[in-house]
């Protein structure tokens, strides 16, 4: 059997934007932001959507999550089912 001659496929990077809400090391560290303050806009890349969603929930309310609006419609849904395990 021939080994494949086709080039892997790799997914494109996903480009987010997210402003800082309240600054912490945590999320300096896990977005290697080094500048840091409360309305700061910054951007980046990864290749899983998941990585991104998570990132952002993880980071507790400390930045909002501005882009892509795919991303943050699911955290909002994610959001909703969280608080509402916790009310009433």
């Amino acid at each position: 059997e021939k080994p494949s001659t086709m080039q892997p496929v790799y997914p494109e990077k996903i480009a987010f934007a997210v402003k800082v809400v309240r600054p912490t090391r945590d999320v300096a560290e896990r977005f290697q932001e080094s500048n840091l303050e409360a309305g700061t806009v910054f951007e980046g890349s990864s290749f899983s959507q998941h990585w991104i969603a998570r990132s952002v929930l993880a980071s507790g309310g400390a930045i909002e999550l501005l882009s892509p609006a795919e991303i943050r419609s699911v955290l909002a849904k994610r959001a909703k089912v969280i608080l509402s395990l916790y009310e009433g």
